[in-house]
């Protein structure tokens, strides 16, 4: 694939895109700009205003593809599809099936549009391409940042509901995994079919089936990579996972096993093919094309392999089976949890009780059997009373509140987990993270407030 050199297009960039010891290296995306819906940016968030340029063959612009149909944004941000291949002048909009054309601009290539950005322009030509139609320019040419648009910051005109895929209080967690899918898996794939060297194609797939085999057995623990809750790490790796076997085990020589051999990730793949729009953003004719008619150093001859049937429509179920048991099995250790620490309590409160009843007969005996005594004893018994009335009365009542509370979040277990309950205990109590297959500690948001005894 060719580049752009001060607004001029060069057919040939292999020195641009290896290092000296033969390994492949992706440039970093040149347009990074933003859409944002409180209008803090260049670019305010407006219906309509944005075009989506993408690819159904490649992996990066098929994140933007995928957050884009799972909102339902179709009418939002418009798109135009280029022909699978890009040799020649790179991607283009010649004519083929599924392919739009140009739907914004009207031109013949994509090289194009980053010119009319930029006519300077000196890097590669890539999707997914976010174009601003108001000022004729490109926002951004980064698959991360338009995932990223598309999940927040054009929900006004989403059709869909749909989570946030990058929720705040997981950030660091996908970031972390965002960086290691990208450097071992996404871009890993890459580095092993365009090594120019043994040396660098083997520490390249030995990385690749060192990711997916830790991936593998993430995912025997856990329904997504962050735990119950699906991110856009997930769909990162998806993207991957989809073409592995039909392009990436042949094409790019990453043959050590298929994700068909390895069940925990084929399931995975299969439900998120299932979610809502998923499976019209998956062309294997687009994909396969690409692949092996672009890369002629790779497959000179540009033949295409008939296989295989990855059987990714079939819906999967065998997840759905395995964490629905493991959730009414945490939710009934949480119950019995709960019971113990509210016999606890009982026990507690029983004991306080009587030790307080004792004390106060003490006192009323002694106030009949000495009238001096009595007298003496009164402010105390007053002060007293107005202790219970004030600490008493609302540690009962926050009690029943949090517990009943506690109770109702036990029925949403995988979905919000425990926002507030009450444990009474010396020991520590379970751990509220738990509910989601997540390792991390206990934090005080998880608890309302904790006494123990």
């Amino acid at each position: 694939m060719g580049m752009l050199v001060d607004g001029e297009w060069l057919a040939d960039d292999e020195r641009h895109r290896r290092s000296n010891d033969g390994a492949f290296v992706r440039p970093a995306s040149a347009f990074r700009g933003f859409v944002t819906a409180d209008r803090s940016s260049g670019f305010p968030a407006e219906d309509r205003r944005y075009h989506l340029y993408a690819a159904f063959s490649c992996p990066w612009a098929h994140r933007a593809l995928i957050m884009r149909a799972m909102k339902g944004l179709e009418e939002c941000i418009p798109v135009s599809i280029v022909a699978p291949w890009t040799h020649g002048e790179g991607w283009s909009f010649a004519d083929y099936p599924s392919a739009t054309g140009d739907r914004a601009n009207g031109c013949a290539y994509l090289h194009e549009i980053y010119c009319r950005a930029d006519p300077r322009y000196t890097g590669r030509v890539t999707v997914p391409v976010l174009w601003d139609t108001h000022t004729s320019t490109v926002v951004s040419n980064d698959s991360g940042d338009i995932m990223r648009m598309l999940n927040s910051e054009v929900d006004r005109w989403a059709i869909r509901q749909m989570p946030d895929f990058y929720r705040e209080d997981l950030r660091s967690e996908i970031n972390l995994l965002n960086e290691r899918l990208y450097r071992d898996v996404n871009h890993g794939v890459y580095r092993a079919g365009f090594a120019a060297s043994q040396a660098t194609y083997g520490e390249a797939v030995a990385q690749v089936f060192g990711a997916l085999d830790e991936l593998e057995e993430l995912l025997r623990t856990r329904r997504y990579l962050c735990g119950s809750r699906i991110t856009e790490s997930d769909w990162r790796l998806f993207t991957t996972l989809i073409r592995f076997d039909a392009v990436y085990y042949v094409h790019f020589k990453c043959n050590m096993r298929r994700i068909a051999d390895c069940p925990n990730l084929m399931e995975f793949t299969r439900e998120l093919y299932q979610w809502p729009g998923i499976a019209g953003t998956v062309n294997f004719d687009h994909i396969k094309q690409h692949y092996y008619t672009s890369h002629v150093r790779l497959n000179p001859g540009g033949i295409i392999p008939l296989g295989p049937d990855a059987g990714f429509q079939r819906a999967s179920q065998a997840r759905d089976r395995i964490f629905v048991a493991r959730r009414r099995r945490i939710e009934g250790n949480m119950q019995s949890e709960l019971k113990r620490a509210g016999g606890k309590a009982s026990k507690w409160y029983f004991n306080l009780t009587t030790q307080v009843l004792a004390a106060m007969l003490l006192g009323a005996l002694a106030g009949w059997l000495f009238p001096q005594i009595g007298a003496a004893l009164k402010p105390f018994a007053e002060l007293f009373i107005k202790m219970v009335k004030m600490v008493i009365g609302p540690l009962v009542f926050l009690m029943v509140v949090a517990g009943i509370s506690g109770m109702g979040d036990l029925k949403k277990v995988g979905r919000v987990g425990v926002k507030a309950v009450v444990y009474f205990g010396r020991r520590r109590p379970p751990n509220p993270s738990a509910l989601s297959w997540r390792s991390s500690p206990v934090s005080p948001k998880n608890t309302l407030f904790w006494i123990s005894f």
